[in-house]
């Protein structure tokens, strides 16, 4: 229980973009160094894992973040809509949005870059700015090792497309607009 209620006030301490780059984008990076981008995007599951009970207290601090809930959400449309303002514009890319009556919530954005290697351009350079960006899914479902007797891999052209060309800008609670811009205008740059 002590662990899981570290493991809470990390995230609260480090997921911060001055901070972020040091608990999600340097082992990130050594793990892609190492040629493991599974393991990078932390994707290296099993059937075979834990369960760990839930304290009260834990169980507390998940209700009380209930009274929040609608005010998270509001904010992180609002981030969003700093990225989609910022690149609606831009060739080369497309940006999933919410359908006409529909309200969606995005915890992050998600670009799909027309050409790979621009997404792996803007995904090296953002990477540095510590504010939570990142790829969906290291490969196609069919294409992870652990799941090759349960998924076939021949039939996922359209997943190994979205691996190559997806990223996703953080809405996080710590996210400045100064932050989103700087994002916008490396992927800018890129493009």
């Amino acid at each position: 229980e002590t662990i899981r209620v570290l493991e809470l006030l990390g995230y609260w301490l480090f997921y911060r973009p001055a901070l972020f780059w040091f608990v999600f984008t340097l082992p990130q990076q050594a793990w892609r160094l190492l040629g493991n981008d599974i393991r990078a995007l932390r994707e290296d599951f099993n059937a075979d894992f834990p369960v760990h009970a839930v304290s009260r207290f834990r169980t507390g601090v998940a209700h009380s973040a209930f009274t929040r809930l609608d005010g998270e959400i509001a904010r992180q449309r609002e981030k969003a809509g700093w990225y989609i303002r910022e690149l609606e514009s831009c060739r080369g890319i497309r940006i999933l949005q919410e359908g006409a009556g529909d309200r969606a919530t995005y915890p992050y954005v998600t670009l799909v870059f027309d050409d790979p290697e621009a997404r792996n351009n803007a995904l090296q350079r953002c990477s540095r700015t510590g504010a939570g960006v990142s790829q969906i899914y290291a490969r196609a479902i069919g294409d992870y090792p652990y799941l090759k007797n349960i998924v076939p891999a021949e039939h996922c052209d359209n997943a190994r497309l979205l691996a190559e060309r997806t990223l996703t800008l953080s809405t996080n609670t710590f996210l400045t607009e100064r932050d989103a811009a700087r994002v916008a205008g490396i992927i800018r740059d890129v493009l």
